[in-house]
């Protein structure tokens, strides 16, 4: 029998996707700040939303998980 699922915590995915979000949300914050003060037009503000807005969720959702996974056991 292959016991490799038994192996796997249950919180490493949720985990990561809390990394991956707080890393999304840094890259977002940089690129707004740097799309609002360069004098150039540019399309950094768009994507510091956009990026800020994927981190924000990503963390939100992996940390709600990592709460629903520790209120199981």
């Amino acid at each position: 029998m292959k016991m490799a699922h038994g192996s796997a915590s249950s919180t490493s995915g949720p985990a990561w996707g809390l990394a991956f979000g707080l890393i999304m949300t840094a890259i977002g914050v940089a690129l707004l700040c740097r799309g609002v003060f360069s004098f150039t037009d540019t399309a950094d503000e768009s994507l510091g939303v956009a990026a800020l807005l994927v981190g924000v969720f990503m963390s939100a959702y992996a940390g709600r998980e990592i709460l629903r996974a520790t209120r199981r056991k």
